[in-house]
């Protein structure tokens, strides 16, 4: 499949938190950081995937499984939903068990 895996923002906070490694951007060579089970497998900045097109643009409700960037399912995921981003996300997080009903 085209692409990375994952789109991590640029420093190094999954390194500071202790979520993941430190690694740089496969095409700009940025300064990043990525959770753990994406250690040997490309991953680019979130900034590289924006300027491709593989990140959508938009402001994502409830955030995202990661506070270090998104991965290629969640940027996917948000395109295929972009005219209905808050039910999506109200889906998405009952689905996880981050939503609990009263």
């Amino acid at each position: 499949m085209f692409g990375p895996e994952f789109f991590a923002l640029s420093g190094a906070h999954a390194v500071d938190s202790g979520e993941g490694f430190g690694c740089e951007c496969a095409i700009c060579r940025r300064a990043i950081s990525a959770p753990h089970r994406f250690q040997g497998r490309v991953v680019w900045c979130l900034y590289c995937g924006l300027e491709r097109g593989l990140v959508p643009p938009v402001e994502v409700p409830g955030g995202f499984e990661f506070t270090s960037g998104v991965t290629r399912e969640e940027a996917a995921s948000i395109t295929a939903n972009a005219t209905r981003l808050d039910e999506w996300a109200i889906e998405r997080d009952r689905a996880h068990g981050r939503l609990i009903e009263i």
